[in-house]
């Protein structure tokens, strides 16, 4: 089977016995957090805002400090409303980033995970991270140019935070990510399709018209 490591029976029985444990907490849902977010066309592409603070909670920074990394993908689907079948979808972008903490310089590193360059910032204080994750977290959907203008859309709005602890590796979301075992390629897979620590929050906008974008240079 081409792209997929070969595995013993011995090493995939302890990997499903593993797994069907920590299946059972599965990831999280945080349903009563309220996602603030703002659409507009920026330079002439819609780009949607979105305000990532209420995501970094106390247990959050605790498990930065204590040296577990965190991915943190932003995904917006643009759709058509439409009264059966659910939205027609139109455009789905992801933005993701690498939130880490530098425990001898005390500070905390942001990292593009999208793009070659590997934009990093970095945070001498945790109010400079949270104020970043408030004012700058913004996603480029499609040009505005490609819509239909008499059309009336909706985007559904997702943040989902990875934890990237020793079991709950993102490797294919991390730059020169080295190859990995195949006993560790089947685990971390099965860990993602069961959700294990991982945290989402989501939302979802009222319809809009093109012509109700505020314009943004």
């Amino acid at each position: 089977m081409d792209g997929v490591p070969f595995v013993t029976r011995g090493a995939a029985g302890l990997v499903l016995t593993l797994l069907l444990i920590l299946a059972c907490a599965g990831g999280i849902s945080a349903q009563d957090t309220v996602l603030s977010y703002d659409i507009f066309n920026r330079a002439g592409r819609l780009t949607v805002w979105l305000d990532l603070t209420p995501c970094l909670d106390s247990r959050t920074i605790e498990q930065l400090k204590d040296g577990i990394d965190l991915v943190v993908e932003c995904q917006v689907t643009l759709g058509v409303p439409r009264k059966l079948f659910g939205d027609r979808r139109i455009a789905r972008s992801t933005r993701a980033s690498l939130v880490r903490f530098r425990p001898v310089t005390d500070d905390f590193l942001l990292e593009s995970l999208d793009d070659s360059s590997q934009i990093q910032r970095q945070f001498v204080s945790l109010a400079g991270l949270h104020q970043f994750l408030h004012d700058s977290m913004e996603v480029s959907v499609l040009t505005v140019d490609s819509l239909d203008t008499r059309e009336r859309y909706a985007a559904d709005l997702q943040v989902t935070l990875i934890s990237l602890t020793g079991i709950n590796i993102g490797a294919d979301r991390m730059p020169h990510a080295e190859a990995e075992s195949p006993v560790r390629f089947l685990f971390r897979h099965f860990l993602d399709i069961a959700g294990y620590g991982r945290t989402e929050y989501q939302t979802k906008s009222r319809p809009f018209a093109l012509s109700e974008l505020e314009r943004v240079e």
